[in-house]
């Protein structure tokens, strides 16, 4: 009976082991497996402008979810990603590829910017295209698109009268 006893010890131990390994092997599994992070978002976020840039952030996520000229991005660990949507689909960003003003970011840019100038998203693309209008006109020194700027000839006229 001692013996019995001993066997069916053993084997409810090593069950125990081995009905243990595999779950574990299978959450090493997950841990170690570099796929597309879940940016979970309930709705339509409200972003925040990030000040003397064109970066803006959804201070109501939990992720880092930025908008920055037209895409949308997040990171999970030292990974970017980028995506057409603030749902995704995500696509692993290139470092290259990856703007390098969210390196200006402060770590505690939450903090920092939380009463920054806030976007509702349905404004966003709006808001970010007179943004960047903005500045595309602050550095040709107040021209818009349609005025002609000093020093650029027309090069038709120029044909039409002979070079002269």
């Amino acid at each position: 009976m001692g013996k019995g006893w001993t066997v069916g010890f053993l084997a409810c131990f090593l069950l125990g082991f081995g009905g243990g390994a595999t779950p574990g092997f299978a959450g090493m599994d997950v841990s170690v497996n570099i796929g597309v992070p879940a940016v979970v978002v309930a709705g339509p976020p409200e972003m925040v402008l990030v000040p003397n840039s064109q970066i803006y952030y959804a201070p109501s996520v939990e992720a880092e979810l930025f908008f920055y000229r037209g895409n949308w991005y997040t990171r999970s660990g030292h990974r970017w990603y980028r995506g057409r949507s603030y749902k995704g689909p995500w696509a692993v960003a290139a470092p290259r590829t990856v703007p390098g003003a969210f390196g200006r970011l402060p770590g505690n840019y939450r903090t920092v910017y939380v009463r920054g100038e806030r976007v509702p998203y349905g404004h966003l693309k709006n808001h970010w295209k007179h943004h960047e209008k903005e500045r595309r006109v602050g550095r040709r020194g107040g021209h818009s698109s349609r005025e002609p700027r000093h020093g650029h000839d027309n090069h038709g006229d120029k044909h039409d009268r002979g070079g002269r």
